[in-house]
């Protein structure tokens, strides 16, 4: 009720035609207080604190069952053992650090040692690749180099049969020759 101009003005009493007086009436939501960031609600009463206060009805607070003292106390020990840790792992964290990077270092020297024996044996296998190919080359020229061998010995083989044949046919005509020759001279 009002106009919420953190202002209680005795002509913006609130209705209360349901109750036959007010006990607190809450004229601003916006309010500003020392020590309190953002808005506060601002109420008024025509009431003093006595007569106040036998308008409301005390209530006891009962703790939730996980805030009694004894589960307050694992609360803290347990948050005093993760300070403990933290603290802890901050003070070594350069001790960390420092074995990560001498850790990072060997992993990455065996790299680098894996990479020139893999570029070692590629240089390897580069050159045994040139190796069969020059031995392919020469293996086929072998081969070439037998097949003409082959031809040859073939060709020479056919004229050796042929000289037989020749040899054959000029002895048995010499022989025929001789004979007649010879019956000639009996």
């Amino acid at each position: 009720f009002g106009d919420n101009d953190d202002k209680a003005e005795d002509n913006e009493i609130p209705n209360t035609d349901e109750w036959a007086f007010y006990a607190i009436w809450q004229y601003s939501s916006k309010g500003k207080v020392d020590g309190i960031a953002g808005n506060v609600d601002l109420d008024t009463t025509t009431m003093d604190l006595a007569t106040l206060k036998k308008y409301g009805k005390p209530k006891t607070v009962t703790p939730a069952p996980d805030q009694t003292i004894e589960s307050l106390v694992k609360q803290n020990a347990e948050l005093t053992k993760q300070v403990s840790f933290y603290k802890t792992t901050g003070e070594n964290q350069d001790v960390i650090i420092s074995d990560l990077k001498k850790e990072l270092a060997n992993k990455e020297t065996t790299i680098d040692e894996l990479n020139k024996t893999i570029a070692e044996k590629a240089t390897a296998i580069a050159d045994l690749v040139k190796d069969a190919g020059e031995l392919g080359i020469k293996l086929n020229e072998q081969k070439i180099y037998c097949d003409q061998i082959f031809t040859d010995r073939e060709k020479l083989r056919a004229e050796n049969e042929t000289l037989k044949a020749n040899e054959a046919q000029t002895n048995a005509e010499a022989k025929s020759f001789l004979q007649k020759l010879l019956s000639m001279f009996k």
